[in-house]
């Protein structure tokens, strides 16, 4: 695949991840694990574009502080506030196929909203 249709794959799939889990934040019968996985999977593609764009190599995962950790070893500096998004890990897989052991450590449907807008927001800005 070539460089930029991998960066462009990223980022179309990642906006309809972010779409999806806005569709399912404002019904009220779905669970909060099923918003959390779009919200992770929405951060993790957005954040492996951005790893493309820089040309930085990065693992197969969906750990976001390994990706996190990718860039600021590419040596660029990642902002507090998007740190926050590797609270979405868990719902990668942990929250899909095992069983949860406290939701009370899960974030609020309206915090996961706002680190997958950060992240957006943030590297729209880098890409541009």
């Amino acid at each position: 695949m070539l460089h930029d249709d991998q960066i462009t794959q990223f980022l179309r799939k990642a906006d309809a991840d972010e779409a999806a889990m806005l569709l399912l934040a404002g019904e009220t019968s779905i669970d909060g694990a099923i918003i959390g996985f779009h919200a992770q999977q929405a951060v993790e593609k957005r954040l492996k574009a951005l790893l493309c764009f820089r040309k930085v190599s990065f693992p197969r995962t969906h750990d976001i502080q390994t990706l996190l950790d990718a860039l600021s070893q590419s040596g660029m500096s990642v902002p507090v506030e998007i740190e926050a998004a590797t609270e979405l890990t868990p719902f990668a897989v942990t929250m899909r196929y095992d069983d949860i052991a406290d939701e009370g450590d899960l974030p609020e449907i309206r915090r996961l909203i706002a680190m997958t807008a950060a992240v957006r927001e943030w590297i729209t800005r880098i890409m541009r």
